[in-house]
């Protein structure tokens, strides 16, 4: 038999600094998000997404309401004097929609290079995750534990009732 000198906390700490530096070390981790962004952008349908959005009527709405606004200040009622408004509202509307085109190669880029894909910040949420679920488990182990200790004092809980009115024994493990 092995016998360990570990603790079960140093055990878990091993454990996760393993995990940490088998699964997800740095450059292999920027490789996996990198292409991973990659399909998802690409199975997203980017442009069009980004084409519908644009479009969409609340935006669409967004836009015209802040054409609206323009004409109410000192400059836009001097400006509306020479041009009609709904066109202007036209003219932007469409060139929105234009741009939202031209930006999705702007926004892809932005989102590959994000800072939020950064593999040291990656790295710290994987270990964040990790350690919560290590406490977790802990505590799902103690509250079990708990429940399996009561039961073994007083079978007529739970399924022991139930059995026990039945004539059948309940051996708690």
């Amino acid at each position: 038999a092995v016998v360990s000198t570990q603790s079960t906390g140093e055990i878990r700490d091993n454990v996760k600094r393993t995990t940490m530096e088998t699964y997800f070390d740095a450059g292999p981790l920027s490789n996996y998000v990198t292409q991973k962004t990659e399909i998802i952008l690409n199975s997203i349908h980017f442009e069009d997404t980004v084409r519908e959005i644009m479009t969409s009527p609340e935006i669409q709405e967004m836009i015209a309401d802040k054409v609206d606004e323009m004409f109410t200040t000192p400059q836009g009622l001097l400006f509306g004097i020479v041009i009609n408004k709904d066109k202007v509202k036209q003219g932007v509307l469409v060139s929105v929609e234009n741009a939202g085109s031209e930006m999705v190669p702007v926004i892809s880029e932005l989102v590959k290079n994000s800072e939020f894909l950064d593999e040291d910040r990656l790295r710290d949420q994987i270990d964040r995750l990790i350690t919560s679920g290590q406490r977790h488990g802990r505590d799902r182990a103690r509250v079990g534990g708990g429940v399996g200790e009561h039961i073994r004092r007083d079978p007529g809980i739970g399924f022991g009732s139930c059995c026990r009115s039945k004539g059948v024994e309940l051996s708690c493990v």
